[in-house]
């Protein structure tokens, strides 16, 4: 990963100390430490003035964790109180309630009970806001030691064993065993030796079970040991026998052995094909997950983004080549008044019409033009290789396919219609390198808004500047109506169905 995040940019950066921010775990988890906290802190120094807050939380959390590893815990403490800090900024919750789990382990050891409470609470009320299971439960149970620890024993207990049942429930036998010693523990301090008993019985109870088993794994592997010996012994045996019909008994042996072999290779063949055509599976699952929208099912923004940064890489002969005598278009298109319709009908009608929307602007373009959700209500249609003179008529059919019938949600008949802005690449012969797509993208939602402005329901196709195109072109990205009312930007207009 940090060879790959070479190059500049802020989301090269991210990836970058991403990456750094891993191998740097990776060290503590490997029991080395020092090498963990040098990967972290020479990141910091290196790039600290350029880090935005979310990078700069993970790398924080990196070192403190590293800090604490190496028993340097006033170090650590504040480094994780600077970490705390990033990620709130940041608003990064779920690392929030993580960072104030592990402050709140801090004060614990350092037998500094009330401390530890107040970073526990705030632990566990973060991790309830994301519903971060491992982090509430490592809240609870730091909860719960800070009150045990200051004598609020009955308190203490309703979050221990609620942390204790759910171990119990997720078989989860080493984290159990210590946190019945250490329940055991507190309730021995706090005078309660009865109620400490009852935990080490179970304690020690969960522990043979952790013998048996690791006893029963053993038994199973000498026993296989000997079953090869003995296989072995066999087999030095057969070699020796020379009659004839000791011969056929040894071959009959093999054949068996041959067939038993078979069946085990079979059913290891059909166990590794069930795995790889479970790993496609999962593989395409998760490519469907990071390319698509999880509503419409539509691309989603990143998909066209990666789309456009190769485009923008290809040589403009080639960029002419793979439209032949067609243009690139882009439109923005945005549902009208989509707030009143999850206003008036709640937000399951309103995810209803979203998925119809899609599904209607799929079916109205080309299978070589992508649809996808480009946020909130609002999508992008990219046709490339379009003839200029489809333009209009491409516009009109997205605007018809949406608008001609209301969208059928059960119980309610959802009227709607659509807005768009169109802008065709190139724009006006500009080479890209000074109208690419991203000015492109901009002047397509300017064109949107204006539509919006007309009245809604019709599509604005941004057609062409007057010349000389580029001296006009900022005029026209800083107020786009003043330049269509002027003159500047030549515009087509597109009426939706009434």
């Amino acid at each position: 990963m940090l060879r790959r995040a070479e190059g500049s940019g802020e989301a090269t950066l991210r990836s970058r100390l991403q990456a750094v921010m891993l191998i740097s775990r990776l060290y503590v988890n490997m029991s080395n430490p020092e090498k963990g906290l040098e990967m972290a802190t020479s990141a910091l120094d290196a790039y600290r003035g350029a880090i935005v807050a979310r990078p700069l939380a993970w790398l924080l959390f990196a070192q403190s964790i590293a800090y604490v590893a190496l028993d340097r815990n006033a170090e650590g403490l504040a480094a994780f109180e600077l970490a705390l800090a990033t990620a709130e900024r940041a608003g990064l919750v779920a690392m929030e309630g993580t960072i104030l789990g592990n402050i709140a382990n801090h004060y614990l050891r350092a037998h500094q009970y009330m401390k530890a409470e107040v970073a526990a609470r705030k632990a566990l009320a973060k991790s309830l806001q994301v519903g971060d299971a491992s982090s509430t439960l490592m809240a609870k149970a730091n909860l719960g030691f800070a009150l045990g620890g200051q004598g609020k024993v009955d308190a203490a207990l309703p979050y221990i064993h609620e942390v204790i049942a759910s171990l119990r429930a997720s078989n989860a036998s080493g984290d159990l065993v210590s946190m019945l010693d250490e329940t055991s523990r507190m309730l021995e301090g706090a005078g309660r030796p009865r109620e400490a008993l009852t935990f080490v019985r179970e304690q020690q109870d969960v522990q043979k079970g952790l013998l048996a088993a690791l006893q029963e794994k053993f038994e199973a592997d000498r026993r296989q040991r000997q079953i090869g010996q003995l296989a072995r012994d066999n087999l030095l045996k057969d070699a020796v026998i020379s009659n004839k019909r000791q011969e056929q008994w040894v071959i009959g042996i093999a054949a068996a052995l041959l067939l038993v072999a078979g069946v085990f290779v079979y059913l290891q063949y059909r166990r590794a094909t069930s795995a790889n055509a479970e790993l496609e599976r999962l593989n395409t699952q998760l490519e469907f997950h990071a390319t698509r929208d999880p509503l419409t099912g539509l691309f989603n923004r990143r998909v066209f983004l990666e789309r456009m940064q190769r485009r923008a890489g290809l040589p403009e002969a080639e960029r002419r080549q793979q439209r032949g005598s067609g243009i690139d278009a882009i439109t923005i298109i945005d549902i009208d008044h989509f707030k009143q319709i999850n206003d008036r009908w709640g937000h399951a009608v309103g995810d209803r019409t979203l998925v119809e929307v899609a599904r209607r602007l799929t079916e109205a373009v080309r299978s070589s033009d992508i649809v996808l959700r480009w946020g909130g209500e609002e999508f992008l249609v990219f046709a490339p290789g379009m003839p200029p003179n489809q333009i209009e008529a491409m516009v009109e059919r997205l605007l018809h396919s949406v608008g001609t019938a209301p969208v059928d949600c059960g119980d309610v008949q959802v009227p709607v219609k659509i807005s768009a802005g169109t802008v065709p690449m190139p724009f006006c012969d500009l080479p890209e390198a000074h109208f690419g797509w991203e000015k492109a993208v901009q002047l397509a939602d300017m064109a949107l808004y204006y539509a919006k402005s007309q009245g809604r329901n019709r599509a604005v196709i941004a057609s062409s500047l007057r010349e000389p195109a580029g001296e006009l072109l900022a005029r026209a990205e800083s107020d786009f109506a003043g330049a269509v009312a002027q003159g500047i930007v030549a515009t087509v207009a597109v009426a939706g169905p009434q």
